[in-house]
């Protein structure tokens, strides 16, 4: 839309003038013998339909009534919505500055507003989705506050989607005092609770930020966070506004996986009588799903209870639950972290009478398989043997599993090292790196195939300590205790937007390197680094690609990473090697994002015991 339209009009009625001026005067010429009008006489004619002389408004009308139209009919078709203009400029917005700029440009109208909030505030959302990786939370709540306040001033309706913006946010960043704000205007706006997807949403985005804290600080004041959701700061009655009293955690209609993060969420924020709460409405209320869906969404508070040092408040929950199921626990044998209730005593004494005898014989024999893993041995029930899980020709009886020091050799295969790292790296100890770190030298050099979106036949190549850094440990310190440096263990975090203690990042320990298997015309066979590493998330448990440029020369970067020869594999993306089970349902900083350089840095984080 211009500003000036006259100014558009000029260049395209100019021609048209022609036809009512066929030779302009000099400039000499005095003008009272000037017997045609000027152009400009014209222009405000055609536009005003009069000038400031009679004689030449009966001259021009006569003019134009005896010609053909001066201005074509699409010249005069209604201008399109101003809306539309607004969208096409955020179609094109890709930074939280751009969406900035467009808001302070393009929204003008009411129309606009409603333009910008409809489908739930999907735009924004997108733009947010799409540019907060890559931005510090200051830009990111900074980039809401604007949107809000401009709407604000124009005086219009207000979506409360766009204040649910503002809550999650607050969650993934860990931000009490901007939860509080959206939450009290949210409320303010419908007294309906949250929906149950954007509610899983919530409280994920508190899960992550609270595991992400832990392993960044040792003290890690989660009273302010709270109260916010729970109301509970030694007070009675709670304290509204409360996340707690928005969220569908009583609905009939509640999904137990949501119920199952929030019990773990509540863990974590300390709380007591809501835990109480929301435990009770797990086993009593009524549960969407089968039959078994509320001890599965049981099972994982259990875990989140151990963690935090309540073993005695997660033995009193299971005898509940074992009272729930009849004296049974069902599908408790299928729970992706048993091992870790099994490292409690009392459960482990326990756990036959808890659980029924039919479901113990199934966590017996289910334990038994995660044991044969970590030796690389499978059972073969046809011969009634174990072979080697990469060969089956190979049987347990042609190599001992056991040295002669009580070490566990086993056979080398790559889901045997995926298993161990698996139970390895999912407590957070200095023994458990270091063991990993023996492994991955016992494995050195070896090509472990790996499912990667977007390309076929990758492969992680296993190395100790994939990152070359200038004055480090250039030998692993093998008789003295393991540090950060010996194990290579990595802080990662993108060049440019965060402050080093404000911006999420993550913590890792390097397994490898990822390269492709790619086949010439003449058929040689040779394998093409990527640029990525493959690590193991130390926070979430979880096994990554992470794009590092340049393995030896990792944090110079003069220009934006653009990789060429593989450009659609994103910087950071989760993997699934061989053995590998169920990844972790919790977000990640930075997945997906592309064309990004990042700072390595050797730190192991907090929180690491001995």
């Amino acid at each position: 839309m211009h500003i000036y339209p006259t100014r558009s009009l000029l260049p395209r009625i100019r021609p048209l003038i022609q036809r009512f001026v066929p030779q302009l005067p000099s400039r000499h010429v005095a003008r009272r013998h000037i017997n045609h009008p000027t152009p400009s006489q014209v222009v405000r004619y055609a536009l005003n339909r009069k000038t400031r002389q009679r004689n030449l408004d009966l001259q021009l009308e006569q003019i134009f009534q005896n010609s053909k139209p001066i201005i074509p009919p699409s010249w005069t078709a209604p201008h399109p919505p101003l809306h539309l203009e607004l969208a096409d400029a955020l179609r094109r917005v890709s930074s939280l500055r751009q969406l900035r700029l467009c808001v302070e440009r393009g929204l003008n109208t009411a129309e606009d507003a409603t333009f910008l909030q409809q489908n739930g505030c999907s735009i924004i959302e997108q733009v947010l989705k799409s540019s907060y990786r890559k931005s510090s939370p200051t830009e990111v709540i900074s980039t809401l506050h604007a949107i809000i306040t401009r709407l604000q001033d124009m005086k219009v309706p207000i979506s409360k989607e766009l204040h649910f913006l503002g809550m999650f946010f607050a969650c993934l960043y860990f931000l009490p005092s901007t939860l509080k704000w959206h939450m009290k205007s949210y409320q303010s706006l419908s007294a309906e609770p949250i929906d149950s997807d954007p509610s899983v949403a919530l409280v994920n985005a508190l899960l992550y930020a609270i595991h992400l804290k832990k392993a960044q600080s040792r003290k890690c004041d989660v009273a302010a966070m709270r109260e916010l959701v729970t109301g509970e700061y030694n007070r009675e009655p709670p304290i509204n506004p409360n996340l707690h009293s928005i969220l569908p955690w009583n609905s009939p209609d509640t999904p137990p996986f949501l119920l199952e993060q929030y019990l773990s969420l509540l863990v974590m924020l300390d709380s007591r009588a809501t835990l109480q709460e929301v435990w009770h409405r797990t086993l009593n209320g009524p549960m969407s799903g089968d039959n078994h869906s509320r001890f599965r969404c049981a099972y994982p508070c259990l875990v989140a209870l151990i963690r935090a040092g309540k073993a005695k408040n997660a033995y009193k929950f299971m005898e509940q639950l074992s009272k729930r199921g009849n004296g049974a626990l069902p599908d408790l044998s299928r729970f992706e972290d048993m091992t870790s209730l099994l490292e409690v005593s009392i459960i482990r004494e326990k756990l036959a009478t808890l659980s029924g005898p039919q479901e113990y014989q199934d966590i017996v024999q289910l334990q038994l398989e995660n044991v044969e893993r970590r030796l690389g041995i499978r059972w073969d029930p046809t011969n009634s043997h174990h072979t080697s899980m990469s060969n089956s020709m190979d049987t347990m009886t042609e190599k001992p599993l056991f040295s002669m020091d009580g070490e566990c050799d086993g056979y080398a295969s790559g889901e045997r090292l995926t298993a161990e790292i698996q139970a390895l790296g999912h407590v957070r100890s200095w023994k458990n790196l270091g063991r990993i770190g023996e492994l991955l030298e016992n494995y050195e050099g070896t090509h472990v195939p790996v499912s990667v979106k977007f390309t076929d036949n990758a492969f992680w190549v296993i190395q100790r300590r994939p990152i070359k850094f200038l004055q480090t440990d250039i030998a692993p310190l093998m008789a003295m205790a393991p540090t950060a440096s010996s194990l290579g263990l990595i802080r990662v975090r993108p060049t440019g937007y965060y402050h080093r203690v404000q911006g999420p990042y993550l913590l890792v320990m390097g397994l490898g390197y990822l390269t492709v298997r790619q086949t010439s015309e003449n058929g040689q066979v040779r394998f093409s680094e990527t640029g990525h590493i493959v690590a193991w998330d130390r926070v979430f448990s979880q096994f990554l690609i992470v794009q590092t440029r340049d393995r030896d020369m990792p944090n110079h970067h003069n220009t934006l990473h653009k990789p060429l020869l593989f450009p659609n594999i994103p910087d950071i993306m989760k993997i699934q090697p061989p053995g590998c089970s169920a990844p972790n349902k919790l977000p990640t900083p930075f997945l997906g994002c592309r064309s990004q350089n990042y700072l390595f840095h050797i730190h192991a984080g907090r929180g690491i015991c001995p």
